[in-house]
């Protein structure tokens, strides 16, 4: 069955070459293509969105403006990104904004 998020997907992947992705690139990909504002549906959103571009061979990361810079997550499980991010988020108690909890990269 195709991920509903797979155009979008191959869009980013297009674009990894010169850049990594971060999490709110997805997010605010999501608000605008499929009108969603609720926190909650877009979280779940965001999951499944995640769980595309790992299966496209993204890997999760601290952000790029960490002081390390983007360096790939040791479990790159999907099950554990998406805990992980989800967490992270609920954590932050607001939709991310740029440079918060995850980028993506191939």
């Amino acid at each position: 069955m195709k991920n509903i998020y797979n155009d979008y997907v191959t869009e980013f992947v297009r674009g990894a070459a010169e850049d990594t992705v971060g999490l709110w690139n997805i997010i605010q990909c999501i608000r605008k293509n499929f009108a969603i504002e609720d926190e909650t549906k877009l979280m779940e959103a965001t999951a499944e969105f995640i769980r595309a571009m790992l299966a496209a061979g993204f890997k999760a990361g601290e952000s790029e403006y960490s002081s390390t810079g983007y360096m790939p997550w040791d479990n790159q499980n999907p099950d554990q990104v998406v805990d992980r991010i989800k967490e992270e988020w609920q954590s932050l108690g607001r939709i991310p904004n740029i440079g918060e909890i995850a980028y993506f990269a191939l």
